[in-house]
């Protein structure tokens, strides 16, 4: 997730900063992640109902400003205003398939450009078909590791 955070930093050139929203678990992940975005000169705000432009952004020598961070937790996906987001990272499949179909819908009526970044992993993989569908009805562009995914997981009774 701190990867893509950089990579869409580095593809930014603006001058209104990226709204970045990271959706994350109540587990000890969750603070580890604060503290490295923190040390990476991020500005982090954390919230059941994170308002983005209350975020003081850090700005580089060149006059760029980082992305505003904002962190939910899961639980609080309806309460966010994913409109506000062009970025929303979900770093764990932690959330139902409920929430990614609120989270894409929301962003589509609100935003052309806005981007959601989802990680799976081989142990997520009795859910890739579902998520294959979503994406697929929602417009977007299936990645080609998701696909794989899907043909070499067992299938849900």
């Amino acid at each position: 997730g701190i990867q893509v955070l950089d990579h869409a930093y580095g593809d930014h050139f603006h001058s209104e900063p990226l709204k970045v929203l990271y959706i994350v678990g109540k587990d000890s992940k969750f603070q580890n992640l604060v503290s490295t975005l923190k040390c990476k000169g991020y500005s982090i705000s954390t919230g059941s109902n994170c308002i983005v432009s209350h975020i003081k952004n850090s700005v580089e020598a060149d006059g760029r400003k980082r992305p505003a961070v904002s962190m939910i937790d899961k639980d609080h996906i309806s309460t966010a205003e994913l409109e506000e987001y062009e970025v929303v990272i979900v770093p764990d499949f932690i959330i139902s398939m409920k929430n990614y179909v609120e989270i894409l819908t929301s962003m589509a009526r609100h935003t052309v450009s806005g981007i959601l970044h989802s990680f799976f992993t081989k142990d997520d993989a009795a859910h890739a078909g579902q998520m294959i569908e979503i994406l697929e009805q929602c417009g977007q562009v299936v990645p080609d590791a998701l696909r794989d995914l899907c043909h070499t997981s067992p299938m849900l009774e």
